[in-house]
């Protein structure tokens, strides 16, 4: 059965010494997971694109995003979207086929949030309305599914979704929105997974023999002490919290060399 594991965005912490080993190591884990594309929100922004690019290096995963461009060259920071390709298993009475699914990423513009420009120095975020009549055209050509990465406000994406119907599935997070049962605006389905990695998001699709959604089932999975650990995640948990101690230590008992 094929499966995408996929991130909304705006999954890191701003830039300082304790977020970025933070952000180190969730990416670590992310990379453990198998996430296989990660939208770009405010965060991994992180107000210096070479934070942004430390993640990069790290991550085993592409990032995109259609409307964050560099300030500088107002080229794109990474791209705007990627199809990925299944097939499907031949039975006695069906044939394999293949199926591309179209992943867009957007985030939300800091104009609309009224966040000065100054936030983010080197980058610049445009309108979601401003890029995604281009960025749904290229992918609907190709694509029988398109799925959009949100780091948007729910009643955001809602909007969208209501003027770009080509738009089959919103994964989102922003604020803490969540969705216990998927919204529907017109045949879009849309999931919003709550805040800070507290849940997982699961969606699972049915299709007809014109890979349509014929239906679903959805949950979200709240990692609560009886869902049991992960030897390999704790390990990760473990090593970043000894890593954030001895930088916490250093702050509060600076090293008195060279004072006299």
């Amino acid at each position: 059965m094929p499966r995408l594991v996929l991130d909304a965005g705006n999954f890191s912490w701003l830039n300082s010494a304790v977020s970025r080993i933070k952000t180190r190591y969730l990416i670590q884990g992310m990379n453990y997971m198998q996430v296989e594309v990660a939208n770009l929100g405010w965060n991994e922004l992180g107000r210096d694109i070479a934070y942004f690019g430390e993640m990069q290096q790290e991550a085993q995963f592409p990032f995109i995003s259609a409307n964050i461009l560099t300030s500088d060259s107002s080229a794109p920071l990474v791209k705007s979207s990627i199809i990925k390709k299944f097939s499907s298993q031949a039975h006695e009475n069906a044939p394999g086929r293949e199926m591309r699914v179209g992943i867009l990423g957007l985030c939300a513009d800091t104009e609309q949030f009224h966040l000065p420009p100054s936030l983010f120095p080197k980058a610049k975020i445009l309108p979601p309305e401003k890029v995604i009549s281009q960025a749904l055209g290229d992918l609907k050509k190709s694509c029988q599914l398109i799925i959009l990465l949100a780091a948007l406000s729910l009643e955001e994406a809602r909007v969208l979704c209501r003027n770009h119907q080509e738009i089959d599935i919103v994964l989102g997070a922003f604020a803490g929105a969540s969705t216990p049962s998927p919204w529907r605006e017109g045949n879009t389905i849309i999931c919003y997974s709550g805040k800070d990695g507290e849940m997982i998001g699961e969606l699972r699709l049915f299709l007809d023999e014109e890979l349509r959604i014929s239906s679903y089932i959805s949950r979200l999975v709240p990692l609560l002490e009886d869902v049991g650990e992960d030897k390999k995640m704790k390990q990760l948990m473990e090593a970043a919290n000894e890593e954030i101690s001895e930088v916490i230590k250093k702050a509060v008992n600076p090293s008195k060399k060279g004072i006299k």
